[in-house]
């Protein structure tokens, strides 16, 4: 009795922790578009409780990038070697030599987050 009891303990748990995993990963793409729910929490903590500015977060399929709320995308891109050419809205076109790059920006709120476009 007690090993049947141990093993429906073990099942439900198991259970439990795949669904966890499920709905975090569904939140972390549909809230975030970030695949990985683990790295984007890693980002967040990292941009919110040290000194880093930025934190690339996902390079594939979509290069995301979380950054201190004061940090300047511009700027950002400058420091890679990217010029702003255009910018609609929240969507600004940078390029280098024959590169160009399109990216969204959310924020501000606790942290930014780039959202690149290519």
């Amino acid at each position: 009795m007690k090993k049947l009891l141990k093993k429906k303990t073990v099942v439900i748990t198991a259970l439990i922790f795949i669904g966890l995993l499920i709905v975090s990963s569904v939140l972390s793409y549909t809230v975030l578009k970030v695949i990985n729910p683990f790295g984007a929490g890693m980002g967040i903590i990292r941009v919110m409780c040290t000194d880093t500015e930025h934190v690339i977060v996902q390079t594939v399929p979509q290069k995301v990038v979380f950054a201190k709320a004061g940090c300047s995308l511009e700027t950002y891109m400058q420091t890679q070697g990217y010029a702003k050419t255009n910018q609609e809205g929240a969507m600004y076109t940078f390029s280098k030599d024959d590169e160009v790059h399109r990216v969204l920006a959310h924020g501000p709120g606790h942290c930014a987050k780039w959202y690149w476009e290519d």
